[in-house]
Order: C-alpha cells, then sequence, then structure tokens
C-alpha cells in the first residue's frame, strides 16, 4: 500500500522562497521594473490573494502534501525507473545470498520497494503482488490527481488575483490616485506566478509517468524473483519493460 509522504516544512520553505523570486525576476523582466520596491506590494496582493483562496479551496492536508510532492517530483525528478532497475537486481542478489528473510529485512527510503521486499519475504502468489500493485497504482494516481488540481487552481487564482488587483488599481488611477503605468504589475505578477506553476504541473505530470513506470519494475521484478530467482534473466525481462516504454 502507498505510504503517505512525509511533510518536510524546512524543504518546502526554499521551494516556495524559490517561486517568489522566479516571479519576481520574471515580473521585472516583463514589466521592465528596476525598481524592487514598486513589486512589493503586487506581490503581496498576488501571493496573499493565491494562498487565502487555496486555503478556502483545499484542506491544509491537502495543500501540504502537494506540495511535498512538487518537490519529490517537480523539483528531484522522481523516481528513474532505471534506478528502479538496479535496486530490483540487488534485491535479487540479496535473496540469492541470504535467501526470502533477508529480503524482507531490506530497508529504503522508496515506498515500493519496501512494500515488494515485504512482499518477497512473505513469498506472496502472484495474485497477491497483483493485486499489491493496483492499489498502489490507484493511490499514486489519487495523489497526482489531487495535487495537480492544486497547482491548477493556484495557477487559476494568482492570474485571477492579478487581474482583479490590476482592474483595482487601474480604477484608482482614473480617479486620480495612481500611476498608469503601475496597474499592470499585478496582472504581471500573476501570469508570472501561473505561468511556473503549469512548467511545475507538466514537470510533475512527467515525473509521475516516470513513478508508475518505476512502480511496475518493482512488483513485476518481485513475482519474477519469487518465480525465477536469477539476476540475469531478471535484468532481460526488466530491460524489456523499460525499453518498450521508452518506444
Amino acid at each position: 500500500m502507498q505510504k503517505n509522504p512525509k511533510v518536510d516544512l524546512w524543504q518546502i520553505a526554499p521551494l516556495l522562497l524559490a517561486a517568489a523570486l522566479l516571479t519576481i525576476g520574471l515580473a521585472m523582466f516583463l514589466s521592465g521594473t528596476r525598481d524592487l520596491v514598486e513589486l512589493v506590494r503586487p506581490l503581496i496582493v498576488v501571493f496573499g490573494g493565491t494562498v487565502a483562496a487555496l486555503l478556502l479551496t483545499f484542506p491544509p492536508a491537502q495543500l501540504a502534501n502537494s506540495l511535498q510532492l512538487a518537490l519529490d517530483r517537480g523539483i528531484r525528478g522522481g523516481v528513474n525507473p532505471a534506478d528502479m532497475l538496479g535496486a530490483m537486481l540487488k534485491v535479487c542478489e540479496v535473496s540469492r545470498r541470504d535467501g526470502l528473510l533477508g529480503v524482507a529485512e531490506l530497508r529504503s527510503g522508496n515506498a515500493s520497494v519496501e512494500d515488494v521486499c515485504a512482499l518477497i519475504g512473505d513469498a506472496a502468489e502472484k495474485e497477491t503482488i497483483d493485486k499489491a500493485f493496483t492499489m498502489h497504482i490507484e493511490a499514486a494516481i489519487r495523489r497526482q490527481k489531487i495535487s495537480h488540481d492544486v497547482f491548477l487552481f493556484a495557477a487559476l487564482y494568482a492570474a485571477a488575483t492579478g487581474l482583479l488587483g490590476s482592474l483595482i488599481h487601474l480604477v484608482g488611477s482614473v480617479a486620480g490616485d495612481a500611476v498608469g503605468g503601475e496597474g499592470f504589475l499585478p496582472l504581471i505578477c500573476g501570469l508570472c506566478l501561473a505561468l511556473l506553476l503549469t512548467m511545475l504541473i507538466g514537470r510533475m505530470r512527467a515525473a509521475h509517468h516516470r513513478e508508475l513506470l518505476a512502480a511496475e519494475i518493482a512488483y513485476r521484478g518481485a513475482a519474477l524473483i519469487l518465480e525465477d530467482n536469477n539476476v540475469h534473466r531478471l535484468r532481460g525481462r526488466l530491460a524489456a519493460v523499460l525499453d518498450s516504454a521508452s518506444d
């Protein structure tokens, strides 16, 4: 079963800071603004409005898990299927050397590896492994869908908040309370943040597909280890799975 990710706030904070700095840089480039002070109020409006809207839309736990998933997949790139293949070959070597009990005692930072090691240690039937694989995939898809919705709504809220801020600013400009050129800064900041969030969504989706392939390699490898505990044949059959996905 897929484990809930541990939310690391100390790693999420730099991610939020990086998003703010990238938004500032992109907004300054697109707007031609050289004075950083001019972007402070628009950024407060955009980030504050986006965060407030997200808190009203999603439970805090979903937001925290989505941020952690963005860090794991969007920034770190997720699990590499080739690395998973190498991990399963090592599991096979341990099973040949120490038996199934040795595999059951293995520990890993990857949930899929720990799950399949437990299944191998229990000498699970192929039907049990297939059921565990299905549950793992369904849980991963649910997590990805929730995170996709969070960041998609965040992008929409950022653009909408920026647009609303610009409209309010321009109305004040017509009344003579502000300079007209500054009225577009909230919109530019909102669109820049929305652009960065859209790029993050794309990276997370690509990493999600890689992790699904890595999970398939892990669970199929577990079934093959219990069926035929041969490292060379395992490498060939799992490499075929990896090659077929890259075609």
